[in-house]
């Protein structure tokens, strides 16, 4: 049982500028109407007041240097260790962009469950990617995914059953294939002038790829 002053959830948040840029602020911005829930600036969410059965909380949690934020969303969900629940709070998929429709996700099962269930996905599927198979549980990919549009999406997922219903979360990251050919682009004009030297400065080329990691690793050469 979790009592009131005790942690709920820790989060981080990174910032790769140098100071004062790189100092950051915690906060909850949106979901904690009730104020069952404090956040502090090491991260960790502690709760504040008591909560019952099955009682969620959807909070909005924001990062700011003073100038840039980025926002994520939590679900907390008050559940009972004595009744079903899922086997994780937080599932994790790693599926690659372009991957076949169909493809699926097979690790969401309820623990402790002497009755049948039916699955949703509750939110965070507005543009539908995936699906749910209501009686197994199964997660099929519905449309494409492109990395370079949407990089991960949060779904919460219930089970429901004899007037109870849990929830959990689906966090989907979509990973990277070499896709996209590098654009290379120079200056506009290119000029030798005579008696140059050699070293002189012609002109600048730049390379760029919108994949990620090795995927993005570019050579510059002369081919022809």
């Amino acid at each position: 049982a979790i009592n009131i002053g005790d942690p709920v959830l820790t989060v981080v948040c990174t910032d790769s500028d140098l100071p004062p840029f790189g100092n950051s602020t915690l906060s909850i911005s949106n979901g904690n109407a009730g104020g069952y829930f404090s956040l502090n600036q090491s991260g960790v969410i502690t709760l504040t007041r008591e909560v019952t059965t099955f009682q969620q909380e959807l909070l909005t949690l924001s990062c700011s240097d003073g100038e840039l934020s980025a926002h994520t969303t939590v679900l907390i969900v008050a559940t009972s260790s004595d009744g079903p629940h899922f086997s994780q709070s937080v599932y994790e998929w790693y599926i690659e962009e372009n991957s076949q429709l169909g493809t699926s996700y097979t690790q969401i099962y309820v623990l402790d469950s002497n009755t049948s269930l039916s699955y949703d996905i509750v939110s965070g599927n507005n543009i539908p990617i995936v699906s749910i198979d209501s009686i197994d549980a199964t997660i099929y990919l519905i449309n494409p995914i492109d990395r370079e549009l949407t990089t991960d999406y949060t779904l919460t997922l219930s089970a429901y059953s004899s007037g109870s219903i849990i929830y959990s979360i689906l966090h989907v990251i979509v990973t990277d294939i070499n896709d996209n050919t590098p654009v290379i682009s120079t200056d506009t004009l290119a000029q030798l002038y005579p008696y140059s030297v050699p070293g002189s400065v012609i002109t600048f080329l730049t390379c760029q790829d919108i994949d990620c990691d090795d995927n993005a690793v570019t050579n510059l050469s002369i081919s022809a």
